[in-house]
């Protein structure tokens, strides 16, 4: 593919560092020979600090922005629902001002938080606005045209890097890993009731909650069920620390309400983890239950106590499912696959100087922003 001159995409979201899966997704984005071949530049709207470095870092976004919009070829912004989507709503007006091709990237963590809890104006003028909204399952697809008929839809995955592992499932220690924020929609306090049959089946497993939030009502709750010395809330963790986590677990855990396509579930399947979560959000695109992983209803914490036993006890059952479920990051979610089905996409709705004539495959097996079988 030849280099893409005079011209970039621009992309807006979150950057540096910042807690959550979008920050984690463009990160992966990043490595691609994508971002190296459209001249990417990441536009960061959001900094994780006091209320005035949010206005100052919004600032600088809007201003940068309109500052650069002239040279892109493309402007791909990455939204969520509620305030996520209304800070990005003056990104989305100037460069449909400036009649810039506009792909609109969905990582709302559920139809709720997109549809019903953020202005339906706003999501309108936002969805219709796009040559393309990108979602990130099949599932997520069929919620956004039901919800706004007149989109056009592609489907492209999370990316994921495959790492080198460096423990198999006999190997790993007695373990349960949550990643994620500490909130009532993440079901955590679930997975601590849980706990507490699986200790008693399990003496010696460990319960490990890698995520900042409501650390210290996680605490309180394990406290009076007597489960203090099982379960560890770590608070945040940063990329660096997190492969370690990982490669020492023996199951991940992730107990949601409603969510999008969690990056810390591909992740966790990319390291060969066999996965207990809920059918929920896009995970059912992702996980059949009993092949590459285990779907549990949510709330269901008999279920979720039960399915843990029988992989902590099963080294079989465990090497099965994790080795399934990092195969399907491989064919379904590797970074290099994702980033020729984004690269596809870029070139047919881009307006570059250099672009080729030849078609773009379809990433996404929609057609005219409908739904395919």
């Amino acid at each position: 593919m030849p280099l893409i001159r005079n011209t970039k995409v621009l992309v807006v979201g979150p950057g540096g560092g910042i807690r959550g899966g979008i920050d984690s997704v463009i990160d992966a984005h990043m490595r691609t020979s994508t971002w190296r071949e459209y001249n990417c530049e990441l536009i960061p709207t959001y900094a994780d600090t006091s209320h005035a470095g949010k206005l100052w870092a919004a600032a600088k976004a809007y201003f940068g922005f309109c500052r650069k919009i002239w040279t892109a070829g493309l402007i791909h912004i990455h939204l969520a629902g509620e305030f996520s989507l209304i800070r990005k709503l003056p990104f989305v007006a100037i460069a449909r001002l400036c009649r810039k091709p506009l792909l609109v990237h969905i990582h709302a963590s559920s139809p709720e938080s997109l549809f019903d809890r953020t202005p339906s104006w706003a999501v309108r003028f936002t969805l219709l606005s796009a040559d393309r909204v990108m979602a990130l399952s099949p599932l997520w697809a069929r919620n956004i045209e039901q919800h706004c008929p007149g989109a056009k839809l592609a489907v492209i995955p999370n990316p994921a890097v495959l790492p080198t592992l460096t423990s198999g499932a006999d190997d790993r220690e007695l373990t349960v890993l949550y990643v994620g924020k500490l909130e009532s929609r993440k079901g955590y306090a679930d997975l601590i009731r849980s706990a507490e049959e699986v200790v008693r089946e399990l003496p010696g497993t460990r319960f490990v909650f890698a995520g900042h939030g409501e650390v210290e009502k996680a605490l309180s709750l394990a406290d009076s069920l007597g489960l203090g010395g099982s379960i560890e809330c770590l608070g945040w963790v940063s990329r660096e620390e997190l492969p370690g986590l990982l490669n020492r677990a023996a199951v991940f855990c992730l107990p949601s309400y409603n969510e999008g396509v969690p990056m810390c579930l591909i992740e966790a399947m990319s390291y060969g983890l066999p996965v207990v979560a809920t059918p929920v959000g896009g995970i059912p695109d992702l996980i059949h239950s009993g092949e590459n992983g285990v779907l549990i209803a949510p709330g269901d914490i008999g279920g979720f106590s039960r399915a843990i036993v029988e992989l902590l006890k099963d080294h079989g059952i465990r090497a099965r499912l994790g080795s399934a479920a990092r195969d399907t990051v491989r064919t379904r979610c590797g970074l290099e696959h994702v980033a020729v089905l984004l690269a596809d996409l870029y070139r047919e709705i881009g307006d570059f100087r250099d672009r080729p004539d030849t078609p773009a495959r379809h990433p996404s097996g929609l057609v005219d922003g409908k739904v395919g079988s």
